[in-house]
């Protein structure tokens, strides 16, 4: 039985990371993918006992990834921004 409930959470990973890809596109999913990574070793360490402690790599790397997204976020903002500024100022030209 457990590789039926590993298949479903396989479909369902898939599901949801398609389901991004389509909504933010493949950069922005694939970063946003990323951030799993941190939520994965703050759960070990958090509940698996035996899992070996968080380092300052894995902080810094944590950090590396957050600012990534962070960095693509703001720059899409921006870009819908002025996309929308761009609209704006045609259709005053009108």
């Amino acid at each position: 039985m457990q590789n039926a409930d590993s298949s479903d959470l396989h479909a369902v990973f898939n599901g949801g990371f398609m389901l991004l890809i389509s909504l933010l596109g493949p950069v922005i999913a694939s970063v946003a993918n990323l951030l799993t990574l941190i939520l994965v070793a703050a759960a070990d360490a958090l509940f698996v006992p035996s899992a070996p402690p968080i380092t300052r790599s894995t902080l810094l790397g944590g950090g590396m990834i957050v600012a990534a997204f962070a960095g693509l976020i703001a720059g899409e903002v921006r870009g819908h921004q002025q996309g929308k500024a761009r609209a704006g100022a045609e259709g005053d030209e009108r």
